[in-house]
């Protein structure tokens, strides 16, 4: 540093000191930030720098060339949607039935004949699955992030009294506690 900024020799030493005090509390704070803010947003930094990982290698160039604004607030609506349609099916997900896939099984066989068709596709145009693996993971790791993230929806609570006073006292319990 002496030699580059032609300065003597203590006040380099000083300034070198300082760069790494300045270096070693930026790195301390952090990480005491990132311990503090928990798990769940561990998981969120960790799954957005793989998203955006997947979404250089595996987006077409129409959407690369959008801001990356514009590209992390459609993850974020992704996401969002994930958690709405998580509380919808915890709370509506029972009145479905055993027999919702049967019911439904169009949509069953339709979702089987579209990934086959992605995969001899992508086999004839780009030689390789990994292209199509990387089009479903683009909306499907905001999806599964939002999912898991969604506060699950408050179940009913039951007190504990079961049936009336009568009841109760013909039980032959107290009402002493």
């Amino acid at each position: 540093m002496a030699a580059e900024l032609h300065l003597d020799g203590d006040r380099s030493f000083v300034i070198s000191l300082t760069i790494v005090a300045l270096g070693w509390m930026a790195l301390r704070m952090s990480g005491s930030l990132a311990g503090l803010l928990g798990p769940n947003v561990h998981r969120l930094l960790v799954g957005t720098v793989a998203w955006l990982m997947l979404f250089w290698w595996f987006a077409p160039p129409l959407l690369k060339a959008q801001p990356v604004v514009f590209v992390l607030a459609g993850a974020g609506a992704i996401a969002v949607g994930a958690a709405k349609f998580r509380h919808w099916f915890e709370a509506e997900g029972h009145k479905l039935g055993k027999a919702f896939l049967r019911d439904h099984s169009q949509y069953v066989v339709g979702g089987m004949v579209a990934g086959l068709s992605a995969l001899f596709l992508s086999q004839q145009y780009w030689g390789s699955i990994w292209t199509v693996i990387g089009y479903a993971l683009l909306p499907g790791l905001p999806f599964a992030f939002g999912w898991q993230m969604a506060e699950l929806a408050k179940r009913a609570r039951f007190d504990a009294k079961v049936g009336d006073e009568e009841s109760f006292r013909e039980a032959g319990m107290s009402e002493e506690r």
